[in-house]
């Protein structure tokens, strides 16, 4: 009868161990193994934000104005970007120096609000990485900016060319 009773006690201590064992691999606080879930990303609309380990080409539609030396990628639904987020932003164009922007739902355009940071060197492979350090909220435009002096108001060089965005990649 003891020997039966060790082996229930044993067999409920092995039950309740892999259940724990499995829980580990969720994420969930608590567990050693930290996994990232695979979830897709929630734009804003649909209230919140998943974590992804890989990276994700932003979908939209891109735009260029040679006037003002810019290209961007509308959004397709209202985003929220947090910090630490990293864009890798394909810059077409000759410039130099672009400014990188992200701009709110209810902001016009033409305007210079969203700008991240400062001037931003475009390295020889085109390709810029620009990582966050704040949240950024209701963003419907990705935008980059070229030219001597985007609105008047952001010395980039005489001779700084055009800019235009060719893809855009979240990396969480």
């Amino acid at each position: 009868m003891n020997k039966f009773f060790v082996l229930i006690i044993v067999l409920g201590l092995v039950a309740m161990n892999g259940c724990s064992k499995s829980d580990e691999g969720t994420g969930e606080p608590g567990g050693k193994n930290k996994a990232v879930s695979n979830e897709a990303i929630q734009t804003a609309s649909e209230g919140k934000t998943e974590a992804n380990s890989e990276p994700r080409l932003l979908a939209g539609e891109t735009g260029l104005s040679p006037r003002w030396g810019s290209g961007w990628l509308d959004l397709p639904t209202v985003t929220d970007f947090a910090a630490g987020d990293v864009l890798q932003l394909r810059i077409g164009g000759t410039a130099a120096k672009v400014l990188v922007r992200l701009l709110p739902e209810g902001t016009f355009p033409d305007s210079s609000v969203g700008i991240v940071g400062g001037a931003v060197i475009v390295p020889e492979n085109r390709i810029v990485d620009i990582v966050l350090d704040n949240d950024r909220k209701n963003i419907i435009q990705i935008s980059v900016h070229g030219g001597p002096n985007p609105w008047g108001r952001f010395l980039l060089g005489g001779g700084n060319g055009p800019a235009t965005l060719e893809s855009a990649t979240l990396v969480r």
